[in-house]
C-alpha cells in the first residue's frame, strides 16, 4: 500500500479501535516540523500537513492501528456476508492474511461479492487516505474459471491475474 494516513485518519482510527479518545488527542499532539538548508543556511521552518516520515518513533504503532482497523473491517464483512467465504472442503473459513505490510484476501468470485469487497476496500482508502497500489496487486482464481469469468473478475478488481504456483517470501505457493 502506498500514501501515508493522515492525521484525520489516525484519530478516526484510534478513537474506534481503543475508544479512547484522550489516546486519539494525544496522539493528535505529535506534528513535524522540517527545516530546509539552502547552500549551507537554515531557510526556516515548515510545518508538516500530513502523515509520519519513515523512521519516526511513532510509525509502527500507527502502522499496526491502521493495519488492526483494515482486519477488523474485512472480519466485520466477511461476518455480515457470510457467502464471501472461500472454503476449501475440510479447512477453516479464512477470510484473509496479512503479513507485514502485505494482505491476502480469499473470498468466492461471486460478482456481488467482489463488488462487496472493492466497496469496502475504496471506504478504506477514503477514511485512512492510504491508497492501495494497483500495480502491485493482483488475484488468483481457480484452474476450473473460465477465462470469461476471469476476465469479469479482473475487471471489478482492477488488478492484474496471477497463475499458480507464485513466490511469496521467497516460498512457492
Amino acid at each position: 500500500m502506498i500514501g501515508s494516513v493522515g492525521s484525520s485518519s489516525i484519530k478516526y482510527c484510534s478513537e474506534r479501535v481503543s475508544h479512547n479518545a484522550g489516546l486519539a488527542w494525544w496522539l493528535m499532539l505529535f506534528h513535524c516540523w522540517f527545516s530546509v538548508m539552502v547552500n549551507g543556511e537554515h531557510a526556516g521552518f515548515f510545518h508538516s500537513t500530513r502523515g509520519l516520515q519513515q523512521g519516526d518513533p511513532l510509525s509502527p504503532a500507527l502502522f499496526v492501528l491502521a493495519a488492526d482497523y483494515l482486519s477488523r473491517g474485512l472480519e466485520r464483512l466477511f461476518a455480515a456476508h457470510p457467502t464471501m467465504f472461500y472454503q476449501a472442503p475440510g479447512l477453516i473459513r479464512v477470510s484473509h492474511l496479512a503479513y507485514a505490510d502485505d494482505l491476502m484476501i480469499f473470498t468466492t468470485t461471486c460478482r456481488q461479492n467482489m463488488e462487496l469487497l472493492c466497496d469496502f476496500l475504496r471506504a478504506y482508502e477514503r477514511v485512512l487516505g492510504q491508497l492501495i497500489n494497483g500495480s502491485k496487486s493482483s488475484f488468483i482464481v481457480g484452474r476450473q474459471a473460465s477465462s470469461l469469468w476471469t476476465q469479469a473478475v479482473q475487471d471489478v478488481l482492477g488488478y492484474q491475474l496471477k497463475h499458480l504456483p507464485i513466490t511469496y517470501l521467497v516460498v512457492p505457493l
